[in-house]
């Protein structure tokens, strides 16, 4: 069993060491293989179309685990969409069809801080934006049995984050516990 983890550069682990990024305290804590698929600056469409191309077909086996978390570029980039909602949605189709498990993530979203990555776009609109489409992604991964974590209430302090985008050492640690409590479960199964 391994644990496959697709996603942008939270999943990535910019702006951390790759040992403190939650992807490898993900597979330290359970002693399973986790494979890092993130892309800095990925959107959920280019999401899509790798995991579809190359990750489902050649990287994953019955069994697997999939965390799938993406969303703050296309965010960023053009304002997130049902589109992006569906991406994330067929990305998790393709993991099941594989016999995998996927966990969707929701991002924490966007803080306050003195050198924003996002530069000088208005905070409160990069956070409806992106609530309305964490809260749609949610819905619908309900209404399809999918499992989920949300990190917004989990990572609210500005502090847990380098940049008001990409999140410390602890940051990173609290996301690879809040996974781990979905997976366990999974492992033991």
């Amino acid at each position: 069993m391994n644990i496959i983890c697709l996603g942008d550069s939270l999943t990535f682990g910019y702006g951390v060491w790759r040992s403190d990024c939650w992807v490898t305290l993900l597979a330290n804590a359970t002693g399973l293989r986790a494979l890092n698929r993130g892309t800095n600056g990925d959107t959920s469409a280019y999401m899509y179309q790798r995991a579809k191309r190359r990750i489902v077909p050649y990287e994953t086996e019955p069994g697997d685990i999939a965390i799938i978390m993406g969303g703050a570029n296309d965010t960023l980039m053009y304002g997130a969409d049902e589109n992006d909602v569906k991406n994330i949605l067929n990305i998790a189709e393709l993991f099941s069809a594989k016999n995998c498990t996927p966990i969707i993530g929701i991002q924490p979203g966007f803080k306050p801080s003195h050198e924003p990555f996002y530069g000088p776009m208005d905070l409160n609109k990069l956070n409806d934006n992106f609530d309305w489409f964490a809260d749609k992604l949610i819905t619908s991964a309900k209404d399809s049995d999918l499992k989920y974590f949300d990190l917004r209430p989990i990572l609210k302090d500005p502090a847990l984050f380098s940049d008001g985008v990409h999140p410390t050492e602890e940051g990173h640690r609290i996301i690879a516990d809040t996974v781990l409590k979905l997976v366990h479960p999974l492992i033991n199964a």
